[in-house]
């Protein structure tokens, strides 16, 4: 068992806005499951698991609700504002991370 998995859904997903999706990505279905379900499913399993969001407290209530059934010991880091990148996202979960 790994130490710790991380997953970042901290972008402004522009992407996904310009292409005409109001829902975040994580929140999309795939073979009826969210991608974020998909996401950590697919990583080894850890004994922490740890989501840095910049999603506003609705969506950050749902991965919680969603994700609380199916996945041990897991917390949410949710940002203020966008970071320089994806490094720089990472480092807001370091005091949770030994």
């Amino acid at each position: 068992s790994n130490d710790v998995n991380i997953i970042q859904v901290a972008g402004l997903g522009s992407r996904f806005i310009k292409a005409g999706f109001k829902t975040p990505k994580p929140f999309l279905y795939f073979n009826d499951r969210l991608l974020i379900e998909h996401a950590f499913s697919s990583m080894p399993l850890s004994k922490k698991n740890i989501i840095i969001s910049l999603l506003n407290n609705f969506y950050v209530k749902k991965i919680f609700e969603k994700l609380s059934n199916n996945l041990n010991n897991f917390e949410i880091v949710n940002l203020k504002k966008v970071t320089k990148g994806q490094l720089d996202t990472c480092l807001k979960a370091n005091n949770l991370v030994k």
